[in-house]
């Protein structure tokens, strides 16, 4: 009995799972020690509405229809939950990160075996094995860490996860003999698209991924493919329908083409540039892919806008290459038996479709890899499995080469997550990958403002002025960096010239208040506009309560006002933040010196 549940075929993918998972969890060990960045703070730490401090399913639901992004309100509700359960910790929402990825590295694993299962009927024990490598390499390959220790990016590994689920359940539901368990395997299908579709938008996609599992690998080896002309258009009108609004979304006929054109009005890049340059970035990814060491990898990356389909030359060979591709994955899809193999290689360019298109978004970002990956990975398994099924004496080669690559990929990937423990670390990285970037010396510059370090953030902010004296992130900056030398003049021109560029934030609005609160000090305006600076500190606090600066700035001119209650009030709710050591010694000794006990009175200055 013991033998026989050893050797059973479950017994052994159950081992490989759990190996997987431990994989998995070594790889990503000091993921957890990460802290949120960037994009985190807008749908996360400044946004009220997922900061559910009680447990309730109304706060839930109201994290949901309150979403920052209003067609991704199930990520915010996990948001929601996480912050529940941690008080706002960073940690807490890098475990479930984790979590989510370690679900997902499982149904690559499943889908995958499946997928081979399929394609070789007979069923060598080997498969499970091959599964297990190709569901570890994806799991484990540095390009994914973005989607893991990047906490907002949970919105794209969730949809992941819902859409990888839905095509393993719909093949279920193909492949059940009992009409019960293909009524539940459909409904969970069913779900999971949708349930994609709330965490992010590249799941749209899910139901072309779905028509392609049936067209591909559940007739993977059917002839005639179509069964009758209906049967062609059921996956044939859908394809022409969605290539009929994108060709309208690109021209810019109607409210669809108005839409989508209206998201380039904050780049510095037109969409013409874009549909010439993602040929090239896709690329680029693969060449990643195919180069994972840590140094491959950065938050930011300089990439040369395609002009036209000559400049510079690599974008028609990109788009030659893409279009090969394409050609080439049609071409098997034509041949009775290789169907599956066309499934795999058409799964990059759908899966890419959303983000790497027509869309005005970011040129380059590494987790948008993070589901068409499954392609690649899935082409490796099979071109593993093909190798053992024809030489069987390269079994014990091709587990080494295995091994080799997984402890590889792992070792990168633990290089790679620690750079995420900092914003310092992963800003100088970024100003090393992409020295030509604006944003790379502006975000590093900015990071030091908000550290309090003027004069550090300085020369990285004026690289940045150089090379784009006309954003408003960097204009702002140079007025902050005037303002800590005490330069109100000049600061109050860069400020000036922020707000008219583009639309402001609490940073500009914190700013403005520090440079009434000046202009007072020095005599410039009279003690009337530190009103006006507590108006402007009102407004920055309203958009992000739990910045410590702003509420250091409310404490800072409501003393200056006299108000001793309400200042003493603002200097304690800074020091229930976590500030260095010498910065609430200095302030606990100001509120000792010039405050009575219950701050209802004190000498100021």
């Amino acid at each position: 009995m013991y033998k026989k549940i050893i050797n059973s075929p479950v017994f052994n993918v159950l081992v490989l799972a759990g190996l997987l998972i431990l994989l998995v969890q070594v790889g990503y060990h000091k993921n957890s020690s990460n802290i949120f960045h960037f994009d985190d703070r807008y749908s996360i730490t400044e946004y009220a509405s997922v900061q559910m401090n009680e447990f309730s399913f109304e706060g839930l639901w109201q994290a949901g229809v309150n979403a920052k992004h209003a067609t991704r309100p199930l990520a915010s509700v996990t948001f929601a939950f996480d912050w529940w359960r941690s008080g706002g910790s960073a940690k807490a929402f890098l475990q479930t990160n984790l979590l989510i990825h370690t679900v997902n590295a499982l149904l690559v694993m499943a889908l995958l075996l499946m997928l081979l299962r399929r394609h070789y009927p007979q069923q060598p024990r080997y498969l499970a094995l091959v599964a297990f490598i190709a569901s570890a390499i994806w799991a484990l390959h540095p390009i994914q860490v973005q989607g893991v220790s990047y906490i907002v990016q949970r919105m794209a590994s969730l949809a992941t996860l819902f859409t990888l689920l839905a095509v393993l359940s719909y093949l279920f539901a193909r492949v059940s003999q009992r009409s019960g368990s293909k009524i539940a395997w459909f409904t969970l299908c069913l779900l999971a698209t949708f349930a994609g579709m709330l965490s992010k938008e590249l799941a749209w996609i899910t139901p072309l991924l779905l028509l392609l599992t049936e067209y591909c690998v559940v007739r993977n080896r059917a002839e005639p493919l179509f069964n009758n002309r209906l049967d062609g258009a059921v996956l044939w009108v859908p394809i022409i329908v969605a290539g009929l609004l994108a060709i309208l979304a690109i021209i810019g006929i109607g409210a669809l083409g108005s839409y989508f054109h209206s998201f380039y009005e904050i780049r510095d890049f037109t969409m013409e540039q874009r549909l010439l340059t993602q040929p090239r970035v896709i690329l680029f990814y693969l060449s990643q892919v195919l180069w994972p060491l840590p140094g491959s990898f950065s938050l930011e990356h300089d990439f040369l806008l395609s002009s036209s389909l000559l400049e510079p030359f690599s974008t028609i060979l990109a788009i030659l290459f893409i279009l090969a591709w394409c050609l080439g994955a049609v071409y098997l899809w034509r041949q009775a038996g290789l169907r599956i193999v066309a499934f795999l290689m058409l799964w990059l360019p759908v899966t890419l479709s959303v983000e790497s298109s027509f869309i005005g978004l970011e040129m380059v970002f590494e987790h948008r890899m993070y589901l068409p990956l499954f392609g690649l990975i899935g082409l490796l398994a099979f071109a593993m499995a093909y190798a053992l099924n024809r030489y069987h004496k390269v079994y014990w080669p091709t587990m080494a080469l295995g091994a080799i690559l997984i402890s590889g990929l792992a070792i990168s990937t633990m290089q790679r997550v620690p750079v995420w423990q900092s914003s310092e670390s992963l800003l100088i990285n970024s100003t090393v990958h992409a020295p030509n970037s604006v944003r790379s010396w502006s975000n590093l510059g900015r990071y030091y403002i908000d550290s309090g370090d003027f004069v550090k953030a300085k020369p990285f902010i004026q690289k940045a002025y150089e090379m784009a004296p006309e954003n408003a992130s960097v204009l702002e900056a140079m007025g902050a960096i005037l303002l800590s030398e005490a330069q109100p003049v000049e600061a109050r021109e860069y400020l000036v010239k922020a707000y008219r560029t583009n639309r402001v934030g609490h940073s500009w609005l914190n700013n403005m208040a520090w440079l009434h609160l000046i202009e007072v000090a020095q005599g410039l305006k009279s003690r009337s506009f530190l009103d006006k600076a507590l108006d402007f500190s009102r407004q920055a606090r309203a958009l992000a309560p739990n910045e410590p600066r702003y509420v250091r700035m409310s404490a800072v001119i409501h003393e200056q006002l006299g108000q001793c209650r309400e200042a003493y009030h603002g200097w304690q709710q800074y020091l229930q933040f976590s500030l260095p050591v010498v910065e609430s010694t200095r302030v606990s000794d100001h509120l000792t010196r010039y405050y009575s006990a219950d701050g209802s009175r004190c000498q100021l200055r």
